[in-house]
């Protein structure tokens, strides 16, 4: 099993592969060989694609804080594991997957097995703030509810100043957060999610 830093860095990685190929979306939208309404949706699907991955990372770290070696002072699993792959059954119990999204899901779930829910813990509330946003993102994107979308709306800053019809994920990760280097709104939150897999990893 990787450890906590390569699970990271592997993270890193994807979303690496995944911003460079929504600048080749951006590129063939701009030279006329891809509508606007495809961009937008190549968008969304790569962004539900880095979220998902983000989400599998925090499970994977999770279970490297409770098996693997201990961290600095003051992180350490409370419990004891036979395994990584016994501790993952009784972690997902006997579910597929265990969903640690809201980020406070995983917070929760690691004061369970680690001390003080570290690494976890240690992420600030205004990195918090910012996967909130991409958690009502995403569920926009997923679920096309009146809810998720009203949430959408409401919740995560910038999208009411689009036009009305352009209130939607899509376009909206395609906005620029600021100009001065040029960030979208995706590089926005694909670059923070990769930057709190460092971080955690880091702090354990």
């Amino acid at each position: 099993m990787a450890g906590l830093a390569d699970l990271a860095t592997q993270y890193q990685h994807r979303v690496s592969r995944l911003l460079g190929c929504l600048n080749r979306v951006e590129a063939a939208q701009s030279n006329g060989d891809l509508k606007a309404l495809d961009a937008d949706l190549l968008y969304e699907s790569t962004f539900i694609t880095a979220v998902a991955l983000f989400e599998s990372m925090l499970e994977d770290l999770l279970v490297e804080a409770v098996c693997g070696p201990r961290g600095r002072a003051g992180n350490y699993a409370i419990v004891t594991a036979r395994s990584r792959d016994r501790f993952r059954i009784v972690l997902r119990q006997g579910k597929a997957y265990v969903d640690l999204m809201p980020f406070k899901r995983v917070i929760d779930c690691a004061r369970l097995y680690v001390n003080d829910g570290q690494p976890f813990a240690s992420v600030p509330d205004a990195d918090r703030s910012l996967l909130a946003q991409v958690q009502y993102t995403r569920n926009a994107i997923a679920h096309r509810s009146e809810s998720a979308t009203n949430e959408f709306k409401v919740k995560v800053p910038g999208v009411g100043s689009l036009p009305v019809n352009r209130q939607r994920p899509g376009p909206f990760l395609r906005t620029s957060y600021r100009t001065n280097p040029r960030q979208s709104r995706s590089e926005l939150y694909l670059g923070t999610m990769a930057r709190i897999a460092s971080d955690v990893a880091s702090s354990w």
